[in-house]
């Protein structure tokens, strides 16, 4: 793939007197490429302005409100961002981005993903790439259920009792993002499972989920670009 991809950085130190009240620190990807300048602009400009929007909260938003309750926080208040560029072939490029808020030992993450198509220069829309009528999404459903039941039995993953239910609540398709041999469904932390082990991932290959893709994609049926 003839995409460069390097990493920006907003890192600050927000204080109130002489304490640190916030510290943010911010990654997220950067691309480059002379076949596909287009896409890039679009996906920097995307990456930037969300990048920007976290940064501005951290240094003003923040620090306004801590202003009002210092003595009940437990400072420094910390919020960052990372990514993970989890696809990049000539046909995809998937990025997904966890977002942490930490006040001591409270601790708050959320992931977002985007997919982004090569050809058309855009988010690619789910509907592209597998089918999102009910009977497709119960199937999906299905899949991540039988893979959440193998992980429960394993207590390296931590997961609650009552995992599937809370699974049934909260499990949205659209929580997804494309890796090389097919797409990875996730649940945000804290929901199967305390927030110290992490988001909830189910990586389903593009064999088990045949009978729910939507058109001609992956064209070479997840087989990575050689």
């Amino acid at each position: 793939m003839s995409i460069s991809i390097t990493e920006k950085k907003i890192k600050s130190k927000v204080r109130l007197g002489e304490r640190v009240a916030v510290v943010e620190n911010i990654k997220y990807p950067y691309f480059e490429s002379e076949k596909h300048k287009k896409l890039c602009k679009k996906m920097n400009d995307f990456y930037s302005s969300i990048a920007e929007k976290y940064s501005y909260h951290a240094r003003n938003k923040l620090p306004r409100k801590l202003k009002f309750k210092l003595l009940t926080c437990r400072l420094p208040i910390a919020l960052s961002m990372s990514y993970t560029v989890s696809l990049c072939q000539d046909d995809i490029v998937s990025i997904v981005l966890d977002l942490t808020f930490s006040e001591g030992k409270s601790i708050k993450t959320r992931r977002f993903s985007q997919m982004w198509s090569v050809k058309n220069n855009c988010i690619l829309p789910l509907s592209d790439i597998i089918k999102l009528d009910r009977a497709s999404k119960r199937k999906i459903f299905s899949l991540v259920c039988t893979s959440a039941a193998e992980n429960a039995e394993n207590p390296a993953f931590g997961y609650y009792s009552d995992y599937l239910v809370n699974l049934s609540k909260h499990f949205d398709v659209h929580n997804c993002f494309a890796v090389p041999k097919g797409l990875c469904f996730y649940v945000n932390a804290g929901i199967l499972s305390p927030i110290k082990y992490g988001t909830s991932n189910f990586v389903l290959g593009y064999d088990k989920l045949c009978d729910v893709l939507s058109g001609d994609y992956p064209a070479d049926n997840g087989e990575e670009d050689k």
